[in-house]
This record gives structure tokens, sequence and C-alpha cells, in this order.
């Protein structure tokens, strides 16, 4: 019976370590992004997205900390950093920047 337990004892440690490696790795993958950048795409997405899977949206099937980031977050993406980039260059700080963008948007639209 003392062996079955320390097995079940164990497995609930080895449980926990898996479980705060996933946190850890989470945490992670997280860390490569700006969080500028981020909030910059999602502000894009919900204001020029037309949440339509033709268009392929599959913005609301992952998360930004995946192990594999869909399609829809890495394009945005890829436009929040050429933005953030760009906004740089003409002095916006970052705490206007989404302030701007979404004014420009609202623009437009």
């Amino acid at each position: 019976m003392e062996i079955d337990e320390k097995i079940k004892e164990t497995e609930e440690k080895l449980k926990d370590l898996k479980e705060e490696k996933e946190r850890i790795e989470r945490t992670i993958r997280l860390s490569k992004f700006n969080r500028l950048d981020i909030s910059v795409a999602e502000l894009l997405h919900e204001k020029l997205c037309t949440h339509n899977h033709i268009d392929m949206c599959d913005w609301y099937y992952g998360e930004w900390d995946a192990k594999i980031l869909n399609y829809s977050k890495k394009e945005y993406l890829k436009r929040a950093k050429k933005l953030v980039s760009f906004l740089r260059v003409f002095g916006f700080s970052e705490s206007n920047m989404l302030d701007f963008v979404k004014n420009f948007i609202d623009s437009m639209h």
C-alpha cells in the first residue's frame, strides 16, 4: 500500500510540474511580443476585420500565447509592427499611438 501512495503522490507532483512548465512556456511565448504591437493589432482587427470566415478570419480561434500563432493574429501583428515603426519615425509616443490609430480609422468609416 505504501508504494501505491508514493506513486500517487509522485504523479500529483508530476502533474503540478507539467502545469508550471506550461505556465512558464506561455509567459515566454508572450514575452516575445511587444504589448503596444499587440494592442495596435487588436485595434486594427477590431476596426478593419469583416469578421467573415470567407476572409480567413480565425482571430478568435487562438490566443497570443499559443504555441503557433494563428493566421489572422500573425497578419494583423505584421501590420501593427509596420504602423508602430512608421509612427515612431514621425515622433509619436507610445501613449498617443493607439488614440491616433483609432481616430484615424474611425475618420475613414
